[in-house]
C-alpha cells in the first residue's frame, strides 16, 4: 500500500510487527501479485466467517432496521484498467479511435443503520464476463448474484 506519510507507514508497521508479529511486510505488488491468483470464492470463507461471528455475538441485531429489515448499501467500483494487460474475465470499453481498454470491477456492499457510525461489509461480487462470453457483465446482474449468495 501507499502510505500518505513515512510517519503513518512506520506506526502501520510497528503495529503489524507488534499485534501480529510480522517482521516483514510485504509490498502492495506482491500482495496483488499473491490475491490476483485467488477466486473470489475464497475470500467469501473470510466474509462468511465475519458474518457467523457477527451473529453469534448479537451485532447483527444492532443493524436491524424496520421490522427486524436489514438496510444493505451496494456500489461498484473499479480496481484494474489497462490498455495492454487483459485476462478472460476482464471488461472490455471500444473507444472510437479503435482503442481497446480492459478493466476489472467489484460489486461491494454492506449493513447500514442510519444510528451507527459503523458498517458491516458482506463479500464483495465481481463484476467479470463470464467464460465464453462476448458480452461484459454489470452491476445488475453482479448483484443478483450478490443477494441470492
Amino acid at each position: 500500500m501507499q502510505f500518505d506519510n513515512s510517519s503513518r507507514e512506520t506506526a502501520i508497521a510497528s503495529n503489524l510487527k507488534t499485534l501480529y508479529g510480522i517482521k516483514n511486510i510485504p509490498g502492495d505488488t506482491y500482495l496483488r501479485e499473491r490475491l490476483d491468483e485467488l477466486p473470489a470464492s475464497e475470500l467469501q470463507r473470510a466474509f462468511t466467517t465475519l458474518i457467523q461471528t457477527a451473529q453469534r455475538g448479537k451485532v447483527l441485531e444492532q443493524f436491524t432496521y424496520f421490522e427486524n429489515y436489514y438496510r444493505l448499501s451496494i456500489d461498484g467500483t473499479g480496481y484494474f484498467s489497462s490498455s495492454e494487460i487483459h485476462c478472460q474475465q476482464c471488461g472490455e470499453k471500444h473507444h472510437r479511435n479503435g482503442n481497446m481498454t480492459y478493466y476489472h470491477q467489484m460489486l461491494g456492499a454492506v449493513l447500514v443503520h442510519p444510528n451507527h457510525s459503523q458498517v458491516l461489509p458482506l463479500a464483495p461480487e465481481p463484476i467479470i464476463k463470464a467464460e465464453g462470453s462476448k458480452n461484459n457483465d454489470c452491476e445488475r446482474n453482479a448483484a443478483k448474484r450478490l443477494i441470492e449468495r
